[in-house]
């Protein structure tokens, strides 16, 4: 009886959840993100919207679930050690939209090589954002802008440097918030407040702490390869990276490019370390530790002014944590623990 209206987003819903509460209305938060949205009932009818982070693991089991709106942001690769294939990831993601009709609205990555496949099998609605190119019709960036195209050619013009988020996914993480809102009908001038003043989310490129000219990002939700890259994309300064955890099946491979440009030191840890070391150790100099906490101090230890040290694990978190929570909470801790030492060593640039 609460289902009045409804909103998937992965992992965008907390930007989303701002500007509707900005917006004055009421809505309920959950799924995979540890509040279930079965105690959405709970709220008898005091629900405008409902804003639902759901994971591929759900989606496989769905039947009847139908979002009025729904968010891919991208298809790339994670979980193939439960799903068993990348083809089976991506069709389980995909199902997000397959009970949706004409009238609702998918958001979709113009920049990703899947989405035009999958559109051929969306009824809904499509809308398109980019952070690549200008788009004949959908949201995308143009410098510090951000702009709304619509099909009868009208420009919408949100200044993205008011946003105060790190990284081109977090850019398109905005993108499709705008597209969302902006469906259910919400003012422009309250959306952009909306955006302005969000600060983003723990966890998430999290700025932890600046101290030295060294600066400190806990990107702990960052448990895929696809993560990863974006996270290094973000960062214009040397970095010293921390990977490891729990390997889900991923190709490190992967990041053999953006490892090279982007890290001048990696620093692994956990199960996945053994894993990580043969696909990317040869390509800069390469230390492994048993744990987060040696991992932590062997960054601080090694950080140089000018440096970002970068916390994006590119693994599950359940060798050591609870969950990348638990994880995060754990490099953030530590790092600001260091900082307020006078005694924390740190390297001059040579």
């Amino acid at each position: 009886r609460c289902f009045r209206r409804q909103i998937f987003a992965s992992p965008i819903h907390e930007e989303h959840a701002h500007v509707l509460r900005e917006w004055g209305k009421r809505i309920f938060v959950g799924g995979n993100i540890g509040n279930p949205l079965v105690n959405c009932a709970k709220r008898d009818n005091d629900i405008d919207f409902l804003v639902v982070e759901v994971s591929s693991f759900q989606l496989e089991r769905i039947r009847r679930f139908h979002p009025r709106a729904a968010v891919l942001l991208n298809l790339g690769s994670d979980h193939l050690d439960y799903h068993g294939s990348l083809d089976a990831y991506h069709a389980a993601k995909g199902r997000v939209f397959e009970n949706m009709k004409a009238g609702d609205l998918a958001v979709l990555n113009a920049d990703d090589p899947y989405s035009a496949e999958l559109a051929l099998s969306i009824e809904a609605d499509i809308l398109y954002f980019s952070a690549k190119r200008r788009l004949e019709r959908g949201i995308f960036a143009d410098g510090e802008r951000l702009i709304v195209k619509t099909s009868a050619g009208d420009e919408e013009v949100f200044p993205g440097g008011s946003v105060r988020l790190v990284g081109r996914h977090n850019l398109e993480n905005i993108m499709a918030g705008i597209a969302i809102v902006r469906y259910f009908g919400c003012p422009e001038s309250l959306l952009q407040e909306g955006l302005a003043t969000f600060v983003g989310l723990p966890h998430r490129m999290e700025h932890v702490a600046t101290r030295r000219n060294v600066t400190y990002y806990n990107d702990s939700k960052g448990t895929n390869v696809d993560a990863v890259n974006a996270a290094l994309e973000s960062c214009e300064q040397p970095v010293v990276l921390l990977m490891g955890g729990r390997d889900k099946g991923e190709n490190f491979g992967r990041l053999a490019d953006s490892i090279r440009r982007k890290v001048r030191t990696l620093v692994l840890f956990g199960e996945a370390a053994p894993v990580i070391g043969n696909a990317l150790g040869g390509l800069v100099p390469t230390t492994m530790k048993r744990t987060l906490g040696e991992a932590v101090d062997e960054a601080l230890a090694s950080a140089r002014r000018g440096d970002t040290v970068l916390l994006s694990p590119g693994c599950s978190s359940f060798d050591e944590f609870r969950d990348y929570r638990e994880r995060g909470e754990f490099f953030r801790d530590r790092v600001l623990s260091a900082a307020a030492s006078s005694k924390t060593p740190m390297r001059e640039e040579s």
